[in-house]
């Protein structure tokens, strides 16, 4: 359950999280085109992709409360680190600290490190992402953990 008056910062992953996606083909051609979209496109690579409305509605309560709030999304370049970023900033309006990392894995890697440089303390940082597995793996490490749906019913 999340319980914003708890909460110090929030991380939000990208694919089907933050941009819901109406293409999930996966095959080794949709990647290399995929690729090249988005080196050409930047944050134009998902042109049928769009903004959950009720996630965008809980990034502005999360403003209003002065709560941090990043991207922490598995990239495979620099170029999609920053064309995810710019989609986001394009489409919800708000510049999410960036804290993109090269696989799923290190999501919890960069999780424990925030924690510590920051000085917040795990359960006081909440990980809004679709994979249960992501969300297993940092509730059993101490962070909040919610599902994408579970947004959409706190925000009603």
């Amino acid at each position: 359950m999340i319980d914003l008056e708890k909460v110090k910062m929030v991380l939000y992953d990208f694919d089907d999280t933050l941009c819901i996606h109406e293409d999930h083909s996966s095959s080794k051609d949709s990647d290399a085109e995929y690729d090249v979209r988005v080196l050409k496109d930047g944050y134009k690579a998902w042109p049928n992709a769009r903004p959950n409305s009720h996630m965008g509605m809980f990034m502005q309560k999360c403003k209003e409360h002065s709560i941090r709030q990043g991207l922490i999304s598995a990239t495979v370049s620099y170029q999609h680190d920053v064309a995810k970023h710019e989609w986001v900033c394009h489409n919800y309006g708000i510049a999410l600290e960036n804290f993109c990392v090269g696989t799923f894995e290190d999501k919890l890697r960069i999780m424990i490190a925030i924690s510590t440089a920051y000085d917040i303390p795990r359960e006081q940082i909440l990980i809004i992402d679709d994979l249960y597995e992501n969300l297993e793996r940092a509730a059993n490490n101490g962070f909040m953990a919610a599902t994408p749906m579970e947004v959409v019913n706190f925000m009603g």
